[in-house]
């Protein structure tokens, strides 16, 4: 039983690293696509502006 209870709680805690790496990995993955849409607007407004000079 203790070994079990050991193996259960090895378990657990491989699970919660899991998650948690799953979270980061979620978060970074937001985090990219705000950074490209903050690009794309760049993008436009340098455009923009790059035509009114034209």
């Amino acid at each position: 039983m203790v070994l079990d209870l050991t193996r259960l709680e090895k378990i657990d805690a491989l699970y919660d690293e899991l998650e948690a790496v799953k979270r980061q990995a979620e978060a970074r993955e937001r985090e990219k696509q705000e950074m490209a849409r903050r690009i794309r607007e760049l993008e436009e407004q340098i455009s923009r502006y790059s035509q009114k000079d034209t």
